[in-house]
């Protein structure tokens, strides 16, 4: 399916990158790893670091070297991937109603019993689709416009959704996780531009809900912003209620 999908849709060449990540950390979880990991020395965990790097550097150098739009986003404007990268994320937690977002990613925090795979396969395509928006839209900046490139993140919606509906079957959720996944979408929501002067941006679809009501009920930005914060408020207190409530109810 990783081979294949590239044909459909150049985007889904991530898909190797998704597979690659997930088998390394399956690999890094395996028993004889974890027992061997048991007799490092602080030197052995320095020695990693610096290997991991290094792996990073050439990993990059290589893709620079295939990617003209990777070379001139990472070399020259990393600012812009994180600020462009965390704006398309602000878009689609929008777009999906913020509490998919914040207990897809709680979810992460694998519970007892849960699926180990699952859990690194969810991170290992954040990081991968994120990384492709953020390139694509920072090389866009340099050579057309700065658009908030929503679009290319839709594949992680079916993934968040999956991780509610996980919290849903079970009925609990670590309260760390939810704090540092409500801390990371309160970010979103405080620093994403909402570009309510648009009428439905085919990037940021994600954003449609607020450009038409700013466009028929006059919704302006900090109205929209305080609406959010609420929202986001009411899906922590969703998500924990069950951990404070009697079982059933």
């Amino acid at each position: 399916a990783c081979a294949l999908a590239p044909l459909i849709r150049g985007e889904l060449g991530v898909l190797a990158g998704i597979f690659l990540l997930t088998a390394l950390f399956l690999l890094w979880r395996t028993d004889w790893l974890t027992n061997l990991r048991t007799r490092w020395t602080a030197s052995d965990w320095i020695g990693l670091g610096v290997l991991a790097v290094g792996a990073a550097v050439i990993v990059s150098a290589f893709l620079g070297r295939r990617s003209y739009e990777w070379l001139i986003a990472t070399g020259f404007y990393k600012d812009r991937l994180f600020s462009l990268g965390l704006d398309a994320a602000g878009a689609l937690t929008i777009g999906l109603g913020v509490l998919p977002v914040v207990a897809g990613l709680a979810s992460l925090w694998r519970a007892p019993g849960g699926k180990r795979a699952r859990a690194v396969t969810v991170f290992a395509s954040i990081v991968c689709f994120g990384l492709y928006t953020a390139v694509k839209s920072t090389y866009v900046s340099t050579t057309f416009g700065t658009y908030t490139y929503e679009r290319n993140l839709i594949y992680l919606a079916p993934l968040l959704f999956t991780g509610t509906a996980l919290w849903l079957e079970r009925q609990r959720i670590h309260p760390v996780a939810v704090a540092v996944s409500a801390a990371f979408v309160l970010l979103l929501l405080l620093t994403t531009p909402y570009e309510m002067g648009q009428d439905i941006s085919y990037n940021a679809p994600g954003l449609a809900i607020l450009q038409q009501a700013n466009r028929y009920f006059g919704l302006d930005v900090t109205a929209a912003r305080i609406g959010l914060l609420a929202l986001l408020a009411l899906s922590v207190l969703l998500l924990l209620a069950p951990s404070f409530l009697r079982r059933g109810a």
